[in-house]
């Protein structure tokens, strides 16, 4: 089997060596440029990664898109879905740094940095005092891994 991978986001070594030990005796590519991307998913079965659909026109052997993202809306165009591919994406897998984001605009919102950032633009001293997160109640609404209690995120609980 080819496997085709489009390393848009750099893989660490790490990530190579245990794609390249799950791949056992199959064969991995990984193209460098869009030229070499179309001429190797010609006769590849699987791809990993994410790309533009349009490089997926002359795939006529794939059976297997696998993203590197939660979304699929780009991807899924009538073109690819015609294909009829096993697509999976990678749910959860950016859910740590979504939560870190969304405790880090939290804080910029209870802390009023747009505000300030904007006083200290003028060379203004506002004396205004955000207010504290200690002792409030949050709700977070979302479905999937970034409303999960994630290792090493600020302690929070979900009600529901």
């Amino acid at each position: 089997m080819k496997i085709v991978i489009s390393d848009m986001l750099g893989f660490e070594e790490e990530h190579d060596n245990w794609i390249l030990e799950a791949a056992g005796d199959d064969t991995v590519v990984c193209p460098q440029n869009d030229e070499e991307l179309v001429a190797e998913l010609a006769d590849a079965e699987v791809f990993f990664g994410y790309h533009s659909p349009e490089v997926f026109a002359a795939a006529k052997n794939l059976k297997w898109m696998q993203t590197t993202s939660a979304g699929l809306d780009m991807m899924l165009t009538p073109e690819v879905r015609a294909m009829g591919l096993q697509v999976t994406n990678a749910s959860g897998l950016h859910a740590a740094p979504v939560v870190e984001t969304a405790w880090a605009l939290t804080l910029a919102v209870s802390r009023y940095l747009k505000h300030f950032g904007e006083c200290q633009q003028k060379h203004v001293w506002d004396q205004f005092t955000p207010f504290d997160l200690n002792g409030r109640t949050a709700g977070v609404v979302g479905l999937g891994a970034s409303v999960a209690v994630t290792p090493g995120s600020p302690p929070h609980s979900v009600c529901g």
